[in-house]
């Protein structure tokens, strides 16, 4: 995000590194870097930390993170575990809060991947699937997240800035999508059962794969889940065969988009560039 959270201060960070990890913070420093997720260097460059809502999904994906570093996946970058054994501390009443060792590396912008680093990441992702999974890790809900969240927000503006502009806008994009919605539905029945669901990761584009010294990092599990190959492979494979998790990943941002704009709030960076990115998701054609 590229603000700091309103009702997350530096002095819960602090209490809560002391509380899970034993960590006594020097400096603790926001850095706007993704989306979605609040993120701090402590002490330099020696811990990154990362602040989530409150999301009972959370802990399950991130321990799962650990126990495949564990089984040998020396690409997955896991969160370092709490003296209590979790892969994440509450703090500030509303976040759970997750620590990382420094990796040394660059990693890319959101977006496709360039085509001479697909079968690197390609082999990545397969030995990922070919892991047996571990025993915390959730099936994927194949439901559009927050789909109720879009469908009030077709009808009703939210509390804020762009909450009426946001609405409107969706009611001139009814009709695609309602379309997109359909199809969603229709393709949803032609993916492999579940028995046949493997560990994914479930966002490994640029922006979430580091390059280092010691070869591709894999980050940010907190989208974690079981579910068809299918969810990973889309993002290395333009191929029919992965249109579901194509359509799925547009409504999901249409839907989170919405639903955030909906909610009240001020005009920020965030909410600014939220309202760009729903515009985005709903101007291009997809295939």
């Amino acid at each position: 995000m590229l603000s700091a959270p309103s009702d997350l201060s530096t002095d819960d960070i602090r209490a809560a590194l002391a509380l899970g990890w034993g960590i006594t913070a020097g400096t603790v420093d926001y850095r706007a870097v993704g989306f979605g997720s609040h993120h701090w260097a402590v002490d330099g460059t020696r811990w990154f930390v990362t602040a989530d809502r409150v999301s009972g999904a959370l802990e399950p994906a991130l321990r799962a993170a650990v126990e495949l570093r564990g089984a040998g996946l020396e690409f997955v970058v896991a969160p370092v575990v709490t003296n209590g054994g979790r892969a994440t501390q509450p703090a500030g009443g509303n976040y759970l809060l997750s620590v990382y060792p420094h990796v040394e590396g660059a990693s890319g912008d959101f977006g496709p991947h360039e085509p001479d680093r697909r079968p690197e990441i390609v082999a990545m992702l397969a030995r990922l699937h070919a892991t047996p999974a571990p025993p915390t890790l959730e099936p994927l809900d194949l439901d559009v997240p927050r789909l109720d969240e879009l469908q009030k927000a077709r009808h009703t503006a939210g509390d804020g800035p762009y909450g009426r502009r946001a609405t409107e806008l969706l009611s001139a994009k009814s009709g695609l999508i309602d379309d997109l919605l359909g199809e969603y539905e229709e393709l949803k029945a032609t993916l492999p059962p579940p028995d046949e669901w493997v560990v994914t990761h479930g966002e490994p584009h640029p922006g979430n794969i580091m390059h280092t010294p010691g070869g591709l990092r894999l980050v940010d599990w907190d989208t974690a889940r079981l579910a068809p190959a299918g969810r990973d492979l889309w993002f290395v494979d333009d191929s029919p065969a992965y249109i579901f998790f194509r359509r799925r990943w547009r409504l999901a941002d249409i839907a989170s988009f919405a639903g955030d704009l909906n909610m009240p709030h001020r005009d920020t960076e965030d909410t600014s560039a939220i309202f760009g990115y729903l515009r985005e998701c709903l101007a291009y054609e997809d295939t």
